[in-house]
């Protein structure tokens, strides 16, 4: 169960000053989601056939599903200039984007 002490260190990993209003009503919502996914952990999928593995032969349990072919081959384009990525940027430095530092 979600309590209050993990809804505040969630906010501090986030860099989220919250107050006990805000750590409450999060919690609260936080518990329900949880529960949403409770219950479709609890349905009974054994007889059930899967998508998320079509498409991929790398995940795919039986030849015929993976759709082989679906993909598009890798291809070499180019690429815009430099100077044409940089021309909206209100900063730039040595053909390359100035941001501003976000991680301390």
């Amino acid at each position: 169960m979600i309590d209050h002490k993990e809804i505040v260190n969630i906010a501090n990993l986030a860099s989220l000053d919250l107050d006990d209003e805000e750590v409450t009503l999060y919690a609260s919502r936080l518990r329900r989601i949880l529960a949403f996914f409770q219950k479709i952990s609890d349905l009974d999928d054994e007889n059930e056939e899967g998508d998320a593995d079509r498409g991929n032969p790398l995940l795919c349990k039986e030849r015929d599903l993976c759709h082989e072919g679906r993909l598009r081959p890798d291809r070499i384009e180019p690429s815009l200039p430099p100077g044409a990525l940089l021309a909206n940027t209100e900063f730039s430095a040595d053909g390359f984007f100035v941001v501003k530092k976000v991680i301390e």
